[in-house]
């Protein structure tokens, strides 16, 4: 007798601590976590481009820095 209420309340325990669990994975109870992407500042692409670094090729090619031919070809 004292075995089946030692089980009860454990079952009990474990079926009450699976169903916070579910309320919360759920999103029954929603909690705003702090996240870092939501603090730093956001930029749309090209925005604010950085100049390109001296004497750099851009991934176009030569073609695209002034004054310069493109490249000869073997």
């Amino acid at each position: 007798m004292r075995l089946l209420r030692q089980l009860f309340w454990i079952f009990t325990a474990l079926g009450i601590l699976l169903a916070v669990i579910l309320i919360f994975s759920y999103d029954i109870i929603k909690i705003d976590w702090i996240s870092f992407m939501e603090i730093q500042p956001s930029y749309r692409p090209m925005e604010n481009p950085l100049p390109p670094p001296e004497r750099s090729i851009p991934i176009e090619g030569p073609v695209a820095i002034p004054g310069m031919a493109a490249p000869a070809t073997r």
